[in-house]
């Protein structure tokens, strides 16, 4: 079975868009972001909603091209680095992410906010970014 290519375009799409929006939450200042819930609400699920729409299409990619299940998003993105679907450094970036959506999701009462606004503007942007980029080469390659 072929790439559902209408499928992943249309992830990719919602990535992009809550991308827009979590970047608009972290151009705020950190003092604001911190004194805004919703700002704050909207980013941890926005992080949430991006790593899984990338992990879906991860999954989408290596199920249909390579026969594999990954069992966890962190898996997804590994072997989307050793398969050199993404580069090394993307696929461990994007771990990193996985990781901290894990922990939005399992352990939201040991969340530091700050630490995700840094992590999210310096580094999990960047990520995002890369790992969306990478993506759609390999797929307009394997149309």
């Amino acid at each position: 079975m072929p790439l559902d290519i209408k499928r992943i375009e249309r992830t990719i799409l919602e990535a992009k868009t809550t991308l827009k929006l979590l970047e608009k939450i972290l151009s705020k200042p950190l003092n604001e972001y911190l004194d805004d819930e919703i700002s704050i609400y909207a980013a941890r699920y926005a992080i949430i909603k991006i790593v899984e729409a990338l992990a879906v299409i991860g999954t989408h990619i290596l199920e249909t091209n390579y026969n594999y299940t990954p069992e966890t998003y962190s898996e997804v993105f590994e072997l989307l680095g050793k398969l050199k679907i993404v580069s090394p450094a993307t696929a461990n970036s994007m771990k990193k992410l996985a990781g901290l959506r894990n922990l939005l999701i399992h352990r939201y009462w040991e969340i530091d906010d700050e630490r995700i606004y840094r992590e999210a503007k310096t580094s999990g942007l960047k990520a995002i970014k890369k790992f969306l980029e990478e993506v759609e080469e390999y797929v307009s390659r394997n149309r």
